[in-house]
C-alpha cells in the first residue's frame, strides 16, 4: 500500500448484509451491533459510545465513472464494480465528453480494436471501461477548506482547531 484508501471490495455485500441484519432486528446498541458483526467474522464497528472504530471501516463516496485502461496504472482486477464496454455508442460519447473544452493538441485518442490490431501483434488498442468509483470521506474540516479552493482567516482556523 503505497498511502492510498483502498476499499476491500471483497468485504462489501457481507457488510451489507450484516447492516442489513441490523436494520431488520432494529439493532441500536453498539455491543450488539458489534456482536452481529463479530458473528459474520467482521471487526468490531462501534466503539461503546457509537462512535465508529478507527482503523478497519471507512466511509467512501460512491458514483459511477467511465474511463480508458491507461487510466488504471498498469495492473488493475476487473471485478463486479469495473465492466469493459463494447457498445460504440458508449465508447463514442465517453471519448466525446472526455473531449470537452480540450485543445486538438490535448484531445484524447482512441484506438479501437480491429482487424488490423492482428491480435495485438501491432500494437495495443484501447479498451473502455466503467464502473464505481469509491472516494474516501474525511471528518478533516481543513481538508474540505483546502479541496473546497477557499481560504479562511488565522482567526477562523484557529476557532476551528479549538472544537
Amino acid at each position: 500500500m503505497r498511502g492510498e484508501i483502498i476499499p476491500d471490495i471483497s468485504l462489501i455485500d457481507k457488510v451489507n448484509a450484516v447492516n442489513k441484519t441490523i436494520k431488520e432486528k432494529q439493532i441500536t446498541n453498539p455491543r450488539e451491533i458489534n456482536t452481529v458483526y463479530e458473528e459474520a467474522g467482521l471487526p468490531v464497528y462501534l466503539n461503546d459510545d457509537g462512535t465508529v472504530v478507527p482503523g478497519f471501516y471507512r466511509r467512501f463516496g460512491v458514483l459511477n465513472g467511465t474511463a480508458i485502461d491507461n487510466a488504471f496504472g498498469k495492473t488493475f482486477l476487473e471485478s463486479k464494480y469495473l465492466k469493459k464496454v463494447d457498445d460504440e455508442d458508449v465508447i463514442n460519447n465517453a471519448i466525446n465528453i472526455m473531449n470537452q473544452g480540450r485543445g486538438k493538441e490535448d484531445r484524447i485518442e482512441y484506438d479501437a480494436k480491429n482487424f488490423f490490431n492482428f491480435g495485438g501483434l501491432l500494437g495495443d488498442y484501447d479498451t473502455i471501461y466503467q464502473g464505481t468509483i469509491f472516494i474516501p470521506m474525511s471528518n478533516d474540516v481543513f481538508l474540505g477548506i483546502a479541496g473546497s479552493g477557499k481560504n479562511i482567516t488565522s482567526t477562523e482556523a484557529n476557532d476551528l482547531e479549538a472544537k
